[in-house]
């Protein structure tokens, strides 16, 4: 299941792993996550469903580096842009605490300089014990401009409820995979900003990594309460997709 999830990416990888994908709460989809009718579809479905991971990937646009020069140059669409970013962010730290109180998870992306976390409830998700950050660049996942074909650095956090979702993307700095980008970083500013939204293909397949590194541990751990096997030391041997090196 994916709020703000755009093209659905993660959902249409996870697919082909043989994995369930729930819907995507996306204005693509018609699906407007700051209308309370919307909200309320959502919560009927996951207490129905009761999915195992929740991704959420809400924009950025009222949190980000332009923000505080926006909010002295152009106050009242500031102002206007950063209530509807309120209300997503406000619902997706929702999402998180109620993804901990059913014991599952979630993941929620952001560039590292956004705003976004410092909205209620996300400092009790911060306080959570589950929860961590998984923080890289997103040039190493080959984010280039669609013209120049140059590389994008964008610094990024993934916020998670366990280490494994972001076992393939944590400390993935500029430099750490040469071939991905060669240090010479187009800046982000207008459009290009808009289309750097949209995720690379890598770095959908390296979370993907993660959450199926995940979800086959999350079957060790039940398999082993119910007395049916032992958890292994290394539930990633498992995976049933292709090994990564780094």
């Amino acid at each position: 299941m994916e709020i703000a999830g755009g093209e659905a990416r993660c959902s249409t990888l996870l697919v082909r792993y043989k994995a369930r994908a729930g819907p995507n709460y996306d204005l693509v989809c018609n699906f407007d996550i700051t209308d309370k009718a919307v909200q309320e579809h959502f919560w009927n479905y996951r207490r129905r469903r009761r999915p195992y991971v929740a991704g959420m990937s809400p924009v950025c646009t009222a949190f980000g580096s332009w923000n505080h020069l926006n909010r002295v140059i152009h106050h009242d669409t500031w102002q206007r842009k950063y209530s509807e970013g309120c209300v997503m962010a406000k619902f997706c730290g929702q999402v998180a605490l109620a993804q901990y109180h059913d014991d599952s998870d979630y993941y929620c992306e952001q560039p590292t300089e956004s705003d976004f976390f410092a909205v209620e409830p996300w400092p009790e998700v911060q306080q959570h014990p589950r929860t961590s950050v998984a923080r890289f660049h997103q040039c190493q996942c080959e984010l280039r401009d669609r013209l120049t074909k140059r590389s994008i650095k964008k610094p990024t956090d993934l916020w998670i409820s366990d280490p494994d979702i972001g076992y393939y993307l944590n400390e993935l700095y500029c430099g750490t995979l040469p071939r991905a980008c060669d240090g010479n970083h187009l800046h982000l500013e207008g459009k290009r900003a808009s289309e750097a939204q949209l995720w690379p293909w890598k770095m959908v397949e390296r979370l993907c990594w993660g959450i199926m590194r995940l979800l086959h541990k999350r079957k060790w751990q039940q398999s082993s309460s119910m007395g049916r096997g032992t958890l292994p030391a290394d539930p990633g041997k498992f995976d049933s997709i292709q090994s990564l090196t780094r």
